[in-house]
């Protein structure tokens, strides 16, 4: 009995202090976003994109942007989904939605993409200290502690260049840590006109929660290299 006791409570303080932890889901539209719109592209954020069968189902997700978002500004047509998948290949229940995608991808090769561009997150949040800014410059030039987020933004705003009625849809398995980090990330680096209050307003409404502690100490390193 006590045993069964250290177990339940093992499993309790992990899923307090590691919400990151994902079971696989359904595309779920709450958990969209528009981050950004150029031309006749769009960037997206949202969670796994798989059908009720469980398979990855990009006709549906054209579909219900195509619907519900498109016509808020303009009345262009997507004919063609490139998916930036954050999530992992070493985890049983990620590593089957990216099979999934890339499964779909090869089938479909000329029409819909798959970038792959796995992130966790950082261990390390920014010293708090103002006068430690020296420290901060010599931990991002030696260790990147934003988990490479502040590049992929960049390849995130060349693909929206370069595309042409195309939706950029950018996911983790919930679409709420990573994908927070990531949206966060393209947001601070692209639109300084937002704060961070702003940016973390956004991650709370799509998760109904603070993004986890690891995406939040990467986004934290953004934010500062974005003031810096």
């Amino acid at each position: 009995m006590r045993s069964l006791l250290v177990i339940a409570l093992t499993i309790s303080i992990l899923s307090t202090f590691m919400p990151g932890v994902q079971i696989a889901a359904t595309f779920d539209p709450e958990r969209l976003r528009v981050l950004d719109r150029r031309g006749t592209s769009i960037l997206v954020r949202g969670n796994a994109p798989l059908n009720r069968q469980g398979k990855f189902d990009p006709e549906m997700i054209i579909e219900y942007i195509q619907r519900n978002i498109a016509t808020e500004s303009n009345n262009c047509t997507f004919d063609r989904l490139h998916v930036i998948s954050l999530i992992s290949a070493s985890q049983s229940d990620e590593s089957y939605v990216l099979g999934q995608e890339m499964k779909y991808v090869q089938d479909e090769i000329a029409k819909h993409k798959l970038y792959h561009r796995p992130i966790a997150g950082s261990w390390l949040s920014p010293p708090p200290f103002p006068n430690l800014d020296f420290l901060n410059h010599m931990i991002w030039n030696f260790w990147r502690p934003d988990d490479g987020a502040w590049e992929l933004a960049k390849e995130l705003k060349d693909l929206l260049l370069e595309s042409q009625y195309t939706i950029l849809y950018i996911h983790c398995m919930r679409g709420i840590d990573r994908s927070g980090l990531v949206a966060g990330t393209y947001i601070a680096r692209w639109k300084g006109n937002a704060s961070e209050i702003e940016i973390h307003q956004m991650n709370h409404d799509v998760g109904k929660r603070e993004i986890n502690w690891p995406a939040r100490n990467a986004l934290r390193w953004v934010l500062w290299k974005a003031s810096s």
